[in-house]
């Protein structure tokens, strides 16, 4: 098989090994579900080694945030889940499939968060931790300061290794975030 490749936007493992890929879009241009499932599989095929039992391959979060409500039923948050088509009965099979947006205020705490986002209020009282680290690296001197000192190493680096290098390093530093999001 001759492989497309893929580049993701934020790509991250959780400690018990489940593959995170968070993708954010701001047009509605493409077929998103099928580049999420596009995604998947090459998420599987790097990480799962040849003669791997299928009961080892690790599990998958794939989450799109979008700036539009991909499937136009008013909610800001879309679980996809497998199901049965003659029972009904929902089974899995270490996917799980989030697709939110930003656009949708249904009154719900991710709402919030994805207002959160877009708006970037420091003030915010809800999501006090995000608030209190976004005013350290944004507003701060010392946290501008630190901010700068890991571009510029990542930019260094990227120099000194490449175009292919360096979009990995972006990702770690998206990897770090998505830890310290998950660690809220």
């Amino acid at each position: 098989l001759d492989a497309r490749s893929v580049i993701l936007d934020a790509y991250c493992e959780l400690e018990d090994g489940t593959m995170v890929n968070v993708e954010m879009q701001k047009r509605n241009d493409d077929d998103f579900q099928k580049r999420m499932r596009f995604n998947l599989s090459n998420m599987d095929t790097s990480k799962v080694e040849k003669n791997t039992p299928y009961a080892e391959m690790p599990d998958a979060v794939l989450i799109l945030i979008s700036e539009f409500d991909i499937f136009g039923k008013g909610n800001t948050t879309y679980h996809v889940e497998r199901r049965i088509a003659e029972t009904g009965d929902s089974v899995y099979n270490g996917v799980t499939e989030i697709y939110v947006n930003t656009v949708i205020d249904d009154k719900s705490e991710i709402a919030d968060l994805m207002r959160y986002f877009r708006d970037t209020d420091v003030n915010n009282k809800q999501f006090s931790r995000i608030a209190n680290r976004v005013e350290y690296l944004k507003i701060k001197k010392e946290g501008r300061e630190y901010m700068g000192s890991v571009t510029e190493e990542i930019l260094e680096e990227g120099r000194v290794k490449g175009k292919a290098e360096l979009i990995q390093n972006y990702k770690k530093t998206l990897t770090v975030f998505l830890n310290f999001i998950h660690s809220i």
